[in-house]
């Protein structure tokens, strides 16, 4: 990946030997001190820590390598980032090992453990923990003035990546607990009232909806676009006197342009809201 607005230091050093029994050797320390750089996928704040390289000619690292960064921020932002991980050579190409990946954010945490991932491997698998994360704090991250909420999301979004791409099989985020939901739609309102009393009583619930389930489904295909599969169930106390209400919204795009929609009000349109939801009785 290209590096744009690198600031820090990184200092590099290392040793060459020969012995006629085992031919050349190399081996050498990679230092960040700290290092701040931007990629297009993410940028990444004082990077620190030293990498061990038991040998530079077949790439490999003593077993346990530490990394931290203060932050990582791709949409939103991971804090305090520590990646334990190893670096081997083997016949197909290099191989890391990560014990473990951890990062803070919205007053919860996201974790990977026991990870294998091959570079040159067509897919590799791994699995990112979501533990409680703050669903008021997240969309405040987001910047999403037209949704906010309270309540303490947890669940796991199995990840595959490789040369075939990035894919999220299955992923699925759900509320530990009862909270509430506020979409404010502004200018779109009026239009969405129009359609009818369905999408008027849908569009008022919104408004403070007090939901008991929260799930969210997450599944992205390898170069295909991110769909947000998204259920719940609840109630409005000031809409048909708190008569529960069940809702299905599905978003379909890349991230970016589903949290711009949200930033915007203008994720839950008639077309994605029309026949995705039911009163329960």
């Amino acid at each position: 990946a290209s590096l744009a607005k690198a600031k820090g230091r990184v200092v590099a050093e290392g040793t060459v030997g020969y012995a006629p029994a085992s031919g050349a050797t190399a081996r050498g320390q990679l230092t960040f001190e700290p290092f701040s750089f931007e990629t297009p996928q993410a940028n990444v704040e004082d990077l620190t820590g030293t990498l061990d390289f038991v040998d530079l000619l077949q790439p490999r690292t003593a077993p346990r390598q530490n990394l931290t960064a203060k932050r990582v921020t791709a949409v939103a932002a991971l804090d305090d980032v520590a990646l334990h991980f190893g670096l081997a050579m083997e016949d197909d190409g290099p191989v890391v090992a990560i014990s473990e990946a951890t990062g803070d954010m919205a007053g919860g945490t996201l974790a990977l453990r026991d990870a294998t991932l091959r570079l040159g491997a067509t897919s590799n698998a791994a699995t990112v923990e979501v533990n409680g994360i703050s669903l008021g704090r997240l969309l405040e991250q987001l910047r999403t003035e037209n949704v906010s909420g309270t309540g303490i999301l947890s669940g796991s979004i199995p990840l595959r990546f490789g040369t075939a791409g990035f894919a999220v099989e299955n992923g699925k985020i759900q509320a530990q607990e009862p909270g509430a939901l506020h979409v404010n739609l502004g200018s779109a309102k009026e239009t969405l009232e129009k359609q009818g009393q369905a999408m008027s009583l849908m569009v008022q619930a919104l408004e403070d909806f007090h939901y008991t389930l929260l799930e969210v489904g997450v599944s992205r295909p390898a170069g295909g676009d991110m769909t947000l599969a998204i259920k719940l169930e609840g109630m409005n106390p000031a809409v048909l006197d708190g008569h529960p209400f069940r809702f299905n919204i599905n978003l379909t795009g890349n991230l970016e342009r589903l949290v711009a929609a949200l930033r915007a009000g203008t994720g839950l349109t008639a077309g994605v809201l029309e026949g995705a939801v039911g009163l329960t009785r």
